[in-house]
């Protein structure tokens, strides 16, 4: 649909959400949806144990996230964010 029509995906998706609901409404439900996501992934960066379930996996992004920034950068970025 978004080759015939010429446009990016995105332009067919926000067209047609458009046709249900006001474009301001649409475009805050994606901001709102971004900083969930957003949110997610900080929690994932500075939470270590074992994730939520009964699968006992245990989180790895915070130890991957200083492995490959390295402590300096890792300091850095935890107070840029926090």
């Amino acid at each position: 649909m978004a080759e015939e029509q010429g446009a990016p995906i995105w332009k067919v998706m926000l067209a047609n959400e458009s046709t249900l609901r006001e474009p301001e409404d649409v475009r805050a439900g994606i901001l709102h949806i971004w900083s969930v996501m957003q949110a997610c992934i900080e929690r994932g960066m500075v939470t270590e144990g074992i994730l939520p379930g009964g699968l006992a996996v245990r989180r790895r992004a915070m130890r991957l996230r200083r492995d490959c920034v390295g402590r300096v950068l890792w300091i850095r970025w935890r107070r840029w964010t926090g």
